[in-house]
Order: C-alpha cells, then structure tokens, then sequence
C-alpha cells in the first residue's frame, strides 16, 4: 500500500469554482474534447458527458458545494453517462500523493454533503463491491492529470490541464459493461488492446483484481504500490 504523505498537501486555488458549460457534448470545452478525441476508451466519443470547467479561485467550501450541487443535476437528469470535472494548473500536482490529496478533500466534501448517505466514506473501501455513492447514485471516479506521461492510461493529454471523471453505475449499464456481463473479460481485453495500439499502458489484469477504491488514482509505473487516497492527508483552505 503506497504510503501516506508525511506533511498534509495543501490544495492549490484553482479547484472548482463555477461551470463554464454545461450543454452537454455540443458544448464541450476544448481541452476536454481533445481529451476524449485522443482517449483509447471506445465509449468515450459516445458518452453522453456533462462538462464543468473551473479555473477561478474560489474557498473550497464553495467549490465542492458547486461540484456536489452539479452531480445532482446529472444524476436528476437521468440520461447522463458522466461528468467531467475539468481544473486548470493541474501542472502543480507533481505526484500521485498530491493527486491523490485532491480526490480525497473532493469526496470527502462530497460525503459531507450527501443527506441520503449516513455511512462513513472510509466504510468498507478496500472491498470489491465498494463504490462511491453520492444522492443514492453510485459513480466510479477517475483522475487524469499531466503528472502522468502521455503512455501512461492516466494521461490528461495536456500540460496544465487535469479532469477528475465521476461516472454513474447507469452508464455502465448504458454500455453493457458490468461484472455479470457474459462477455466482460472479452471487452476488457478488446480495452486493453486499443490502449496498446496507441502507444498506452493498460494493465487490465490488475483492473480486473484490484478494488474499485484502488483505481481512483493510479501509481506512475506498473509493480509500483496501488494509492489509498483516502489516507493522504490535505489542508483544505488555502489562498
């Protein structure tokens, strides 16, 4: 298990403040579309995303309340396959840890505000059938950022820019991709093999063994310890 950050990473004024799109594919920034243009996913082009880009210095506070009153909205919407959070001077994560840090303050502010949700985050994290829920919805999370190289699967495809995914259970669904799936480890490795081609590291085995809650945020190389981000400590109010 990778271990925690000795001093509490401080996070950075550019977390996310107020939505700058919000009109689904039609209306995706830039950054985010060139994301899942160059992403070897193949259901990426075909999701239906809802896109927030939040570049403006906020208190944290303010930003998770916006992020927290946004996943309401894709998951009242009912047709929303994912949405991208999209944070700008991403290039100051310079490890996982911080990554990690980020994800950690992000969802445990989430938590925090969940009315329909009373069990601590932390309450069987590192079991296979743990996700993250938020208002009865349950998403899997995934962060992308330039800390990792562009053969890395985590790869923001952009030196400054990062995108945390918050993808509801419906979507998969959507897709027809799920554990009970009768074809699901011929799909992870038709996955696995678009990821190759194009130049990108995807160790489908250890997706496949790995909990859910270990996936979040990925190690730099393979072999390396997988990321308890929930560990990492961070100081929420900074300037």
């Amino acid at each position: 298990m990778e271990e925690e950050a000795a001093t509490p990473t401080k996070l950075p004024s550019w977390m996310p403040a107020t939505p700058s799109s919000t009109a689904g594919n039609a209306g995706l920034g830039t950054p985010l579309r060139v994301f899942l243009t160059q992403s070897p996913c193949p259901y990426a082009l075909r999701a239906r995303v809802a896109h927030y880009a939040w570049p403006d210095p906020h208190p944290v506070s303010e930003r998770i309340a916006l992020l927290s009153r946004s996943l309401r909205e894709l998951i009242e919407s009912d047709d929303g396959d994912l949405l991208a959070l999209e944070f700008h001077e991403a290039n100051r994560l310079h490890t996982p840890l911080e990554a990690a840090a980020l994800v950690n303050a992000l969802l445990r502010g989430l938590r925090s505000r969940d009315a329909k949700c009373a069990e601590p985050l932390t309450q069987g994290i590192e079991a296979d059938d743990w996700d993250f829920k938020y208002a009865g919805e349950r998403f899997f999370v995934s962060l992308f950022a330039p800390l990792y190289p562009e053969w890395h699967s985590r790869s923001s495809m952009h030196g400054s820019i990062g995108f945390v995914l918050f993808q509801p259970e419906r979507s998969f669904r959507h897709f027809g991709v799920s554990s009970r799936h009768p074809r699901r480890q011929q799909l992870s490795r038709g996955v696995h093999r678009r990821f190759q081609r194009q130049g990108q590291d995807y160790d489908v085995d250890a997706n496949a063994r790995m909990p859910k809650a270990l996936r979040f945020v990925k190690p730099l190389g393979r072999g390396e310890p997988p990321i308890a981000w929930w560990r990492v400590p961070y100081e929420a109010e900074v300037g």
